[in-house]
């Protein structure tokens, strides 16, 4: 994935910006604390771009849900202080650049044929 992102880069006008949108896990730039290496990939797709390309400027974003649900091997709670709407702040880690604060989220649904 990593590759096939810098091959595109390589190929495109000059001051071309780039989005790439992922995982949290995916858009870690600092490897993950030691009880989690075991379970997170390392390195994420961000931090492999970083290093396979150290000219390009990678700033990452941290989604931070407040209140809902995901879907992992089924539907789970997750739980945080409530927000009334969506803001930006500064990372509190070096993992990501940012981190965006959403009030809820809705686990994925998923259509069985």
């Amino acid at each position: 994935m990593t590759l096939n992102l810098i091959r595109e880069i390589a190929v495109a006008p000059f001051g071309t910006r780039v989005l790439g949108i992922c995982g949290n896990l995916h858009s870690r730039l600092e490897p993950p604390p030691p009880e989690h290496r075991q379970h997170w990939p390392w390195p994420s797709f961000a931090a492999g771009l970083a290093v396979l390309s150290p000219k390009l400027v990678i700033s990452t974003v941290n989604v931070v849900f407040h209140e809902g649900e995901f879907h992992i091997m089924g539907v789970r709670s997750h739980g945080g202080p409530p927000i009334a709407e969506s803001f930006v702040t500064k990372a509190d880690t070096q993992s990501h650049s940012a981190s965006l604060h959403i009030p809820r989220s809705t686990a994925a649904t998923f259509i069985r044929r």
